[in-house]
């Protein structure tokens, strides 16, 4: 299935990844086939427990493989096995605990349509047809949703109390880090950066980092619950893509309630506050710098490059209308 998607935001859910998620049994063997041709990075992460049952110190990564690792034939379509016995050709072993699937998907051309065909089939049961579900068995389904809806929320109130209000002071950006304990469903192929902006309506945070060689890179706001909310009808995400960089190989990122007609700027949507979490994937070498600070939007083309590009709001609304239609056809069935 698709998840996350547009519609059940989690925990900063990536505006550039095509999501698949399947629930798995250590039990059971399955296959997986897909083709990796037009994205920019693809892993695929089995994790124990679940976000909202499982306590975040018992989850954990069983394992994982990326499409640098998987062999594929010249159009870039691969099968993979999932087993706990070893297979020939691409294998990754489930552990007795593997309980969920995430394939993440980069894919920072918006404009690609093309996703090949994916599909994922347990072998265990295959050509077995399933049991109608008892009274009892719906009955605890209902009851599984109601305290997975709770369990989330939860998890969600304290991770914005642990990982923001106790750690980090609002605009405070720290320098990028290679692993989180606190994000135990996050992608481990990553370096990444969280913090939580709070800003007036006539300040700006302006986030400076250098770019470097990477499969993948992104930013991208949320509220303070780590949903990522409407990002096609605003510019709240950038990927290495779409974001602009400077003559001096730097990436200048405006967050601001107001637009500051800058070609970085990440649309808080009018909000006051809210999370931002940027990530760097597969790269040679990882940032290792990084500044922030709040500025006015009056002063802050004294603090950028002379040589930034202006945005009029007429290109800004292309931008927009540009990002809806990819958008629109990405997600069309998920």
């Amino acid at each position: 299935m698709r998840f996350p998607n547009s519609v059940a935001q989690i925990g900063w859910n990536n505006p550039d990844s095509l999501y698949l998620s399947a629930h798995v049994r250590g039990d059971h063997d399955y296959v997986i086939r897909g083709n990796l041709a037009v994205f920019d990075f693809v892993s695929l992460n089995i994790y124990s427990g679940m976000l909202g049952y499982t306590p975040i110190s018992e989850m954990r990564n069983t394992g994982g493989v990326t499409s640098e690792e998987i062999e594929t034939d010249e159009a870039g379509n691969f099968e993979l096995t999932l087993s706990a016995k070893p297979q020939p050709g691409n294998w990754l072993r489930l552990e007795p605990d593997a309980n969920q699937l995430v394939i993440r998907r980069l894919q920072a051309d918006w404009e690609e349509t093309e996703e090949g065909d994916w599909v994922i089939l347990n072998l265990t049961t295959l050509g077995q047809g399933s049991p109608r579900p008892t009274p009892e068995r719906i009955e605890a389904q209902l009851r599984e949703s109601v305290r997975r809806v709770r369990g989330v929320r939860s998890t969600l109130t304290m991770a914005h109390r642990m990982l923001f209000q106790l750690q980090l002071d609002p605009n405070e950006v720290p320098i990028p880090a290679r692993s989180d304990k606190a994000l135990p469903m996050s992608d481990p192929f990553q370096a990444t950066v969280r913090a939580q902006f709070r800003l007036e309506e006539d300040e700006a945070l302006l986030i400076t980092v250098p770019r470097v060689p990477c499969r993948f890179t992104n930013i991208q706001l949320a509220n303070p619950w780590m949903e990522a909310g409407d990002y096609a009808s605003h510019q709240s995400s950038l990927n290495h893509r779409q974001a602009h960089t400077d003559e001096d190989g730097k990436i200048r990122y405006v967050v601001s309630r107001r637009d500051p007609g800058v070609p970085n700027w990440l649309d808080t949507a009018g909000y006051a506050e809210g999370s931002l979490f940027a990530r760097w994937t597969h790269c040679d070498p990882y940032p290792e710098e990084l500044t922030s600070a709040v500025v006015s939007l009056s002063e802050l083309r004294t603090q950028l490059p002379a040589s930034t590009p202006m945005v009029t709001a007429e290109q800004r609304a292309e931008t927009i209308a540009r990002r809806q239609a990819a958008f629109s056809r990405r997600m069309a069935g998920g």
